[in-house]
């Protein structure tokens, strides 16, 4: 294959966006937390969590009044999603890592939906976050 093709390859990738996604806009948010299901545990603990802040692919979810509650995992874009979600990788809830997780775009934040091992980690709950920006 000549090199012409293969440059043409590459700008057209590049073009496309493969190759510079950087994951979403840097941002800070306010966070609220939906239960996904008929019926969710630990809420008490999880709305807890109401902060995130997102910069170069990763996202932070931490707690404006205990300093010692912190998720982080890294965003990626999946290519099978759509333009504005991407999967999220690493994050941990109460000494848990979650499975990928996935996180999309929406006006003025975005939606992750999450699915938490409950205190009996045979069941799980599954929660969507909605984050605003402050």
């Amino acid at each position: 294959m000549s090199a012409k093709y293969i440059a043409a390859a590459i700008v057209g990738l590049v073009c496309s966006g493969c190759l510079l996604d950087t994951g979403p806009s840097a941002g800070r948010y306010r966070l609220m937390w939906f239960c996904a299901m008929d019926s969710c545990e630990r809420g008490n603990e999880v709305v807890a969590y109401d902060r995130a802040a997102i910069q170069q692919g990763d996202i932070e979810i931490t707690s404006s009044s205990n300093s010692g509650l912190f998720a982080d995992g890294q965003l990626a874009f999946s290519g099978t999603q759509g333009a504005d979600c991407w999967l999220t990788f690493g994050l941990g809830f109460f000494g848990h890592k979650l499975e990928p997780s996935m996180y999309c775009k929406t006006a003025g934040g975005f939606e992750l939906t999450v699915s938490i091992p409950d205190p009996d980690p045979a069941t799980s709950s599954t929660w969507v976050i909605e984050g605003r920006e402050i």
